[in-house]
């Protein structure tokens, strides 16, 4: 239980929790929209290779949340 003044002003400053995971949701949404156009022109042969690269971009080691974003991208398209 907290103090009502304290937690209703950190509440004005910060916002709820899930205003800060709708903020950050769409954070990641506007970075995968950033790779729809290219995503867009690829063929299923493409797409499937797509599933290789990141293989070898993460044993290389790129970071899962750099990769996030273009592989949901790939994913959606599929």
């Amino acid at each position: 239980m907290g103090i009502p003044v304290v937690s209703t002003v950190a509440r004005k400053i910060f916002g709820t929790r899930n205003d800060r995971l709708v903020k950050r949701y769409l954070g990641i949404v506007d970075s995968v929209s950033s790779h729809e156009s290219a995503v867009r022109l690829l063929d299923d042969a493409a797409l499937r290779v797509k599933t290789d690269e990141f293989k070898k971009r993460y044993e290389a080691g790129e970071r899962t949340v750099d990769l996030q974003p273009e592989a949901f991208a790939v994913a959606r398209e599929a």
